[in-house]
């Protein structure tokens, strides 16, 4: 299963941004003629609060299943929500959702690797993505206390290993 949504989760601790490099961003880079830093693009606030409160219902069914997220993670591509949250757990800081990306080679801009500039909520959705606006839906509706199991996310979507510890 892959992510069903086009956008990326970081940390922010002390002025500094706090995400994981991973060999494949490289070959990214080569791929699409892109160079340097990494840049970061937060999302609006509603778009923020809405990803935010998604990472955290699934850090809750994680829990309700037995894993201590915190301990069980291993650090993983694929996985930037878990890895922002586990990160910010240990250590602090802020998580921001949003859009991430380097510079074109040729001057042409900013490629983003995941989200894009002035998106929302909407645009951060993969297209046509029915599985996404039930999530959305699901965040809604847990407003109200309702719950749908159905839309539990597995451990293995996120790209990194979540096993359950011997301590839960």
């Amino acid at each position: 299963m892959t992510n069903t949504f086009d956008g990326h989760y970081w940390v922010v601790r002390d002025g500094e941004i706090i995400d994981p490099m991973f060999p494949y961003y490289e070959n990214s880079k080569a791929l699409y003629g892109l160079k340097g830093k990494r840049i970061y693009l937060p999302a609006d606030d509603l778009t923020q609060r809405v990803f935010k409160r998604l990472l955290n219902t699934h850090i809750e069914q994680f829990e309700e299943e037995g894993y201590q997220v915190v301990n069980d993670w291993e650090i993983a591509p694929g996985g930037c929500g878990i890895n922002a949250y586990v990160e910010q757990q240990l250590r602090g800081g802020e998580i921001v959702f949003g859009s991430m990306g380097w510079k074109r080679k040729n001057g042409n801009g900013i490629h983003y690797e995941y989200g894009g500039e002035g998106w929302n909520v909407a645009d951060f959705m993969y297209k046509g993505s029915d599985r996404m606006i039930r999530k959305l839906d699901f965040e809604c509706m847990k407003l109200y206390g309702k719950k749908d199991k159905q839309l539990l996310q597995v451990p293995a979507g996120y790209g990194g290993r979540l096993v359950k510890s011997a301590r839960a």
